[in-house]
């Protein structure tokens, strides 16, 4: 899993500019991010807020829903299936294949030839 350092960094720059305009961590927790879980507790709590800023990113909480609530992370989707392709899309396929082939033993004996006679 892999978090961007720009966005951390953008996300507190964010809180902490909130933070010293008087919003405390709680306020911040409470307004900005009011995702619950399913027994009703707060998700992002305002000690998990405070360690991040603290900490100037070096510290991050790895519970990926936390990370999704934060916005440091995307939740996952499922990915549509893509239709079969139709016959003509597999004969255009089947062109630029051997296009790509002849191309590519064209480079191939022209590499050779150029080594041969740099020796």
């Amino acid at each position: 899993m892999f978090i961007s350092p720009i966005h951390v960094k953008r996300f507190i720059r964010r809180i902490s500019r909130d933070n010293r305009k008087g919003r405390s961590y709680r306020v911040i927790a409470r307004e900005d991010f009011p995702m619950k879980r399913d027994d009703g507790t707060a998700i992002v709590k305002p000690g998990t807020l405070n360690r991040i800023v603290k900490e100037r990113g070096q510290w991050i909480p790895k519970d990926k829903e936390i990370l999704i609530a934060l916005g440091l992370k995307k939740p996952c989707k499922p990915r549509e299936l893509k239709p079969p392709l139709t016959e003509h899309e597999k004969q255009i396929r089947k062109k630029i294949a051997s296009m790509r082939a002849q191309t590519k033993n064209s480079m191939f004996i022209f590499d050779h030839k150029e080594k041969r006679n740099h020796k």
